[in-house]
């Protein structure tokens, strides 16, 4: 059986964005991937940014390497350094919530 991996280089995620977004969602989903005789469970993050004139586009999407925490600091310093200055408004799923302090 062919193992799958996510390439954290994926050529999308080296585009520039844009400066503002209206809204940014961000969500993951679970991947079941068997590999070496074995099921691992992945956690891919994702993000999808509105535009003012009702324009979407995706923003990128992070392998989360160890559960249960995200390192939010390196995707929202990736997407600054891809050019985005503002976001007014941040919805998060239940599943790409960062962990209660």
């Amino acid at each position: 059986m062919m193992g799958i991996s996510i390439d954290p280089r994926l050529e999308a995620q080296s585009l520039p964005l844009c400066r503002r977004y209206v809204w940014v969602r961000f969500d993951a989903v679970e991947m079941y991937v068997w590999e070496a005789r074995r099921q691992q469970v992945l956690q891919v993050h994702w993000a999808l940014g509105g535009l003012a004139d009702g324009q979407c586009e995706l923003l990128g999407a992070w392998q989360q390497d160890s559960l249960p925490s995200m390192n939010w600091q390196v995707v929202f310093d990736e997407l600054e350094a891809r050019g985005v200055e503002r976001i007014r408004f941040v919805f998060l799923s239940k599943q790409s919530m960062p962990p209660a302090a």
